[in-house]
């Protein structure tokens, strides 16, 4: 799996957050999140342990599993 999450996939990201009811300010939040843990920490995108770390620190399992999903499509 790649190891590095580009601009169109934070937009991904943040569009289906979005689509979940929440602000663009915390899409962008969660999904800059999602991104810093792949690219900066080098967790492989969707991991058991990225997906750990991204629940931890976003705090809301709908969120990571929008962002994931967004990811995978």
């Amino acid at each position: 799996m790649k190891q590095n999450i580009t601009i169109a996939e934070m937009n991904r990201m943040c569009n289906a957050i979005m689509q979940l009811g929440y602000q663009p300010q915390q899409a962008r939040i969660a999904a800059t999140t999602m991104s810093r843990l792949v690219n900066q920490q080098g967790f492989i995108i969707g991991s058991p342990e990225h997906l750990d770390w991204a629940r931890r620190e976003i705090g809301n399992d709908s969120i990571v599993t929008a962002a994931v999903d967004a990811l995978a499509a």
